[in-house]
């Protein structure tokens, strides 16, 4: 009979071991589910904060572009005679001035 009782207590303490068990796995399963989705969360907005930051070199290379170009027609000595007169009402030393 005590062998029995025995034999019994082990199943039990067993079947505690294999419950404790499992629930440590599952534990671990889901604390590991949470780190990866949270690594998983932090890739998706690095990836949108580097699609936006492309956007917005684009952006500003193709204005620093024009800005260039601007640039270089204002350093063009016709293109600042051009300003002075059409803008300006400038004229050369010995030019009748008229008004448009």
């Amino acid at each position: 009979m005590e062998q029995k009782r025995r034999e019994r207590a082990k199943r039990v303490s067993r079947r505690q071991q294999n419950i404790y068990t499992r629930w440590i796995v599952i534990i671990i399963t889901i604390v590991f589910s949470i780190v990866i989705g949270m690594q998983i969360l932090d890739l998706v907005q690095l990836h949108n904060e580097k699609v936006r930051l492309e956007k917005q070199i684009e952006e500003l290379q193709t204005k620093n572009d024009a800005l260039e170009a601007e640039k270089n027609k204002l350093s063009d000595p016709k293109n600042v005679e051009g300003v002075a007169r059409d803008e300006l009402g400038l004229v050369k030393p010995g030019e009748v001035p008229y008004v448009k």
